[in-house]
């Protein structure tokens, strides 16, 4: 078996050999008659890559290149020197001074082009890089490499950094169109490490689902680890070093040598053939010295594992068989119990959204939808008064087209129903609508609309914090008393407020607040400007696990943003979308569920609902659907069952993701067209008036009086702006290119002001 790697490289992927033959000691220990020796027998048994680095021979980095120099010569009296690849590495310390890095812009240019002086080559296959910096930003390093890649003299990227620092280069790449690190070359074999190494990435567990993470292509180094392995099968009483000495790798020999004798195979080709079969594309890099090492390494991709096999030898390292081996489709929805008076009731996990039934989704669709949602077992509906005051179908149209579809199929005792009032009038949302005269005004008219004579769960759309807690409360439990309402919640509290009410309610043996409507979403919220809305922060988390009060999550599709991100969409998704999701942190959770799209089987759709329904703090799933079609394929989440682990993968964030979110940083050195801005400010001194009513009619032209757009206008861009529908027929060409000038402008002001 010849098994290749596919290495994504600049203007396409190619292939390479998966045996590497690691080029160490050439042209320093080995002498040039015995090192091309060593070269012919590779070549002739099917070797065709190298694995060199500008280091190799030459420790004392005096410019030599001494391996590169004799692979070099090697390949020059090659008459198919075409057909074999090389790996080199650069940016490497001098040994004899350590504490000076060379991971420079300026080094980098010169190891490279001596490198290619040395290889005899106009391109480098593979370029890594040997060691980091951290001190060096990502950046600086990413804009110099991609330099090379896009002259044609480096094919491929990768690096010996940790995971952690190349998915941060890889970040900044994508963000701005650069070659990103396709390739690692990490320290793996079957003895599992104890994480000592602390200059180059070693195969741990966090590693290995990283580079599953990322797909990125392994070259494991030193894949035989001199033998450790063979010597602890062949000899007796051996030690296994201590940098291996844990009961994972000791886990890992015992299976492998019962496979040896299984497959009647050598330690060393078993140590190879794991790396080779193993799920994540991987090559081994081996210092073959000597006819049988070579064949060795030769003759271990003709050992084929198994998936099973394989997979029984990564168990100690991954903690599991099977990455997401705990995956079930259960056929029946899940619900969540909610206290209630006279007693507790169940609601669905997944909850049917009906913000634009009956208004902007004509109402024969809407039937549909609503019963597509029912076929498929669930049973919960979320609603409102306000919603549909956007629309044709004006306010409360969600709650009539509700209220007719439950009348006509005569099912309110088997369905639950969730609305909410004293939502301010879209027309003045700065007037709150919070105390008894609204909350009574509304239950009565949503009660009227829904054709029905109790509610399940009654929700405070918005908060008003002025009115006390003890006015809604005891107003509130009024209508549970009369049996009008069994459940009391709220939606787009803070948890300060959820809790002073639940406490005066407790106090005084009233009804709490027994669940929270609030932004949640496997995708991250940067919050609507001015909306009143809220997102479910991790303090917030920590409240309601602590208090047991479940999270009925709106947006819990994050607007699309996974979704759209995982089919590499996103130019595609609504603007105020993007506004609302648009972030560092959204962009990485897009990275994570192809991840786990790719090991699981499932859908991102799936993924993004199973999230929050299998989730250590309690959360149903609100979902929308604009089709019976869109409704039936999210409902295919019902019944499903996720471990932990999917659930720590995909909220999975690494170090300087986190710390540009919390320091504000991920709009940070971006175009100005690009940051969200303040219209009122920003465009009047930019255009001045006259320009300024034209962006406005483009805005609340295609808005209407939609609230999320409306309220989320101080979030979206320029350039997301002039992207709506009808923006450039508002908004004539030469003011589009008025404003991109303007906006240059201030742009090198602002620079000139930074310098």
């Amino acid at each position: 078996m010849n098994k290749q790697l596919i290495i994504k490289g600049y203007g396409g992927d190619f292939s390479i050999d998966s045996r590497i033959l690691r080029a160490h000691n050439f042209g320093s220990a080995a002498g040039e008659a015995e090192l091309f020796a060593q070269m012919d027998a590779f070549a002739a048994l099917g070797g065709r890559t190298f694995d060199t680095a500008a280091i190799y021979g030459d420790y004392e980095c005096t410019g030599n290149s001494l391996s590169e120099l004799a692979i070099g010569k090697w390949l020059k009296q090659q008459p198919n020197a075409d057909e074999f690849h090389v790996i080199t590495k650069g940016g490497h310390y001098s040994l004899a001074a350590p504490a000076v890095s060379r991971v420079t812009t300026e080094d980098l240019r010169a190891d490279i082009e001596r490198s290619l002086r040395a290889l005899g080559r106009d391109t480098i296959d593979v370029y890594l890089l040997h060691r980091d910096n951290p001190g060096i930003p990502v950046g600086e390093i990413m804009e110099c490499l991609d330099g090379f890649v896009k002259s044609g003299k480096i094919r491929a990227l990768g690096s010996t950094w940790k995971t952690s620092r190349i998915m941060e280069a890889n970040t900044y790449a994508e963000a701005r169109g650069l070659q990103p690190f396709s390739c690692a070359e990490i320290i793996w074999g079957l003895a599992v490490p104890l994480g000592t190494n602390i200059e180059q990435a070693e195969m741990t567990r966090e590693e290995y689902l990283a580079c599953r993470r990322m797909g990125l292509t392994v070259f494991a180094e030193e894949a035989d680890q001199n033998g450790i392995f063979a010597d602890w099968i062949r000899e007796d009483g051996f030690e296994i070093p201590e940098n291996f000495a844990g009961k994972a790798t000791r886990t890992v020999f015992e299976r492998a040598k019962r496979l040896c004798e299984e497959l009647a195979v050598s330690p060393e080709q078993m140590a190879l053939a794991y790396i080779l079969n193993n799920s994540v594309s991987s090559g081994v890099v081996v210092s073959a010295y000597g006819e049988k090492a070579i064949k060795d390494l030769m003759e271990s991709a003709d050992l084929v594992l198994s998936a099973e096999q394989t997979a029984s030898l990564d168990e100690p390292r991954i903690s599991s068989s099977n990455l997401y081996s705990g995956v079930l489709h259960t056929g029946r929805i899940q619900t969540i119990e909610i206290p209630a008076v006279p007693a507790s009731f169940s609601i669905s996990k997944i909850i049917c959204g009906t913000s634009g039934l009956g208004s902007n989704i004509p109402m024969d669709e809407s039937f549909k939808i609503l019963d597509a949602y029912f076929a498929a077992g669930g049973r919960t509906f979320d609603s409102a008064r306000v919603y549909g005051m956007w629309g044709k179908g004006g306010q409360s149209a969600s709650e009539r087209c509700i209220g007719d579809w439950i009348k006509l199929n005569g099912i309110r005792d088997e369905i639950q129903i969730i609305t909410k009032g004293c939502h301010p009038d879209l027309a003045a949302m700065d007037v709150l609508r919070v105390g008894a005269k609204y909350i009574s005004e509304d239950i009565e008219a949503s009660l009227g609309n829904l054709q029905t004579g109790y509610i399940d769960i009654y929700q405070l759309h918005r908060d008003n914090p002025d009115i006390p807690v003890a006015e809604i409360i005891e107003c509130l439990h009024g209508y549970v008393l009369s049996g009008t309402v069994r459940s009391l919640s709220a939606s787009n509290w803070t948890t300060a407020r959820i809790g002073e009410a639940n406490d005066y309610a407790k106090s005084r043996g009233l009804t709490p607040f027994t669940s929270s409507e609030i932004n949640r979403s496997l995708a991250v919220f940067n919050g609507g400007a001015g909306s009143g809305t809220l997102a479910a922060s991790d303090e917030d988390l920590a409240f309601y696990a602590g208090r047991g009060i479940p999270i009925l999550a709106w947006g819990s599709l994050g607007g699309g943003y996974i979704i759209k991100g995982v089919q590499g969409k996103l130019d595609s998704l609504n603007p105020v979308y993007i506004g609302q999701f648009g972030n560092e942190a959204s962009d990485q959770r897009v990275r994570n569920t192809k991840m786990v799209m790719r090991d699981s089987g499932l859908s991102a759709e799936e993924l993004c609902i199973a999230y929050l329904t299998n989730n250590s703090v309690t959360t149903a799933s609100i979902i929308g659907a604009s089709g019976a079609g869109q409704m039936e394929k999210l409902m295919k989440a019902a019944g499903l069952i996720i471990p932990e682990e999917i659930i720590a993968d995909l909220e999975f964030l690494p170090d300087h993701v986190r710390t540009a979110m919390e320091q504000g940083a991920a709009s940070q050195g971006k175009h100005p067209l690009d940051k969200p801005f303040d219209m009122d400010s920003t465009v009047k001194e930019l255009m001045g008036d006259d320009d300024y009513k034209d962006i406005r009619e483009v805005i609340f032209g295609n808005a209407g009086s939609n609230p999320a757009l409306l309220a989320t206008v101080n979030n979206l861009s320029l350039r997301q702006i002039l992207k709506f529908p009808g923006a450039e027929a508002s908004v004539s060409g030469e003011k589009i290119e008025g404003f991109l000038a303007a906006m240059n402008t201030r742009r090198l002001e602002l620079l000139e002001e930074r310098k």
